[in-house]
C-alpha cells in the first residue's frame, strides 16, 4: 500500500502495474478521520474555497512535475499527495450535498460534459500524470449528477441490476485486466487480430473479475463484518457486566 510513494517504476508498477492506485485509496482512508470533522465545522463557502485552491496549487504542481520529465513525470501519475485534490474535491461535494446543495446539471448533461472533457485531454495529448487533475471535476460532475438524481428519487437507467454487478465487480476487473493482458499477449499467436485479442482478453478478464469478487472479495466483507459483530457484541458485554 505504499508503493506508489516511490518514485520509482519498478516498485511503483512492480507486481501488479495498476496496484499503484491502492497507495492512494489507502492514503485517502487514513487522512478522511483526521480532516473530516475539522472541515464539518467549516462553512459551505470556506470548504469550497479551500478545497477549489488545492486543486490549483497541485494542478500547478502536477505541470511543474511533468514539464521536468524522468521521474518527476512518475511522481506527478502516481503519488498520493498529488492525487488528493480528487480526494478533497469530492469530500467537499458531498458535504456540500448533505447540506442541502443539489446540482443543477442533469445526469446526462454531466455524462456528455465528461465525455468532452476526456476527448479533449485525449486530442491535445496531455501527459498521462496530468488526465487526472484536469478530468477530476469532469468527473466529480457524473457522480454528484447521479446522487442528486437519487436524493430526488429520479430514476433512470443506473439503478438497473446488471449495471449496478457491473459496478461492484469493476474494481475487481480493474485489478485484474492488465495482467491478463500482459499475460495472454505471452500465450496467444501474434497473427491473431487485434479486435479477436480484445474479446478473449476481455471475456478472461471479466471471469476472473467475477471469481475475484465473490470469492475474495464478498468473503473479506463477511468475515470483517462477523469480526466487527463480534467486537461489538463483546463490547456491550463488558459494559453490561461494568455495570451490573
Amino acid at each position: 500500500m505504499l508503493q506508489a510513494w516511490v518514485p520509482s517504476g519498478s516498485i511503483a508498477f512492480g507486481a501488479n502495474g495498476v496496484g499503484w492506485s491502492l497507495s492512494c485509496e489507502a492514503f485517502f482512508y487514513a487522512l478522511l478521520p483526521v480532516v473530516l470533522p475539522a472541515i464539518r465545522q467549516w462553512s459551505l463557502t470556506k470548504v469550497l474555497s479551500v478545497s477549489a485552491s488545492w486543486w490549483l496549487i497541485l494542478t500547478i504542481a502536477s505541470t511543474i512535475l511533468l514539464v521536468l520529465g524522468g521521474r518527476f513525470q512518475l511522481v506527478a501519475f502516481t503519488n498520493p499527495l498529488i492525487h488528493s485534490e480528487e480526494f478533497f474535491v469530492g469530500v467537499a461535494a458531498a458535504l456540500a450535498m448533505q447540506r442541502g446543495w443539489r446540482p443543477r446539471l442533469s445526469l446526462t448533461a454531466a455524462a456528455k460534459f465528461a465525455l468532452g472533457a476526456y476527448a479533449a485531454v485525449m486530442w491535445l495529448d496531455v501527459p498521462t500524470g496530468g488526465i487526472g487533475l484536469l478530468m477530476a471535476l469532469p468527473f466529480l460532475a457524473v457522480i454528484v449528477s447521479a446522487a442528486g438524481a437519487d436524493l430526488q428519487g429520479r430514476r433512470g437507467w443506473l439503478p438497473a441490476k446488471p449495471l449496478i454487478y457491473a459496478g461492484q465487480v469493476s474494481y475487481a476487473f480493474y485489478l485484474v485486466h492488465e495482467l491478463v493482458i500482459l499475460n495472454l499477449l505471452g500465450l496467444l499467436p501474434d497473427s491473431l487480430a487485434k479486435p479477436v485479442f480484445a474479446v478473449i482478453a476481455l471475456a478472461v478478464a471479466i471471469s476472473l473479475a467475477i471469481a475475484l469478487h465473490h470469492l475474495v472479495e464478498l468473503a473479506a466483507q463477511r468475515y470483517l463484518s462477523r469480526l466487527m459483530r463480534s467486537r461489538t457484541l463483546h463490547a456491550e458485554s463488558r459494559v453490561n457486566v461494568a455495570e451490573t
